[in-house]
């Protein structure tokens, strides 16, 4: 979760291989404490950046993906202001 709140391109690398790796993460507890952390921080595109980086994870488990994921799975969601912040 803290993954993908950083934004950062290896934090979202991490959290889609942190999701390859164990498959059986409680996605509507993430995606309910994201969504808190999200208001909270007025960052509404977590949730987006989260939802790709679930769909992300499901589409290289479907390729047979697994640990190296993190070297090869991108998202393509929109920057965050962390992220934009980060870059400058």
């Amino acid at each position: 979760m803290f993954k993908a709140m950083a934004g950062r391109p290896k934090d979202v690398e991490d959290a889609t291989a942190l999701l390859l790796m164990h498959r059986d993460i409680d996605l509507a507890r993430v995606r309910r404490r994201l969504a808190e952390l999200a208001e909270l921080a007025d960052e509404p595109a977590l949730i987006a950046g989260l939802e790709a980086m679930i769909a992300t994870a499901r589409k290289a488990a479907r390729r047979g993906v697994r640990r190296s994921a993190s070297r090869s799975v991108r998202s393509d969601r929109p920057a965050s202001c962390a992220e934009v912040a980060y870059k400058a």
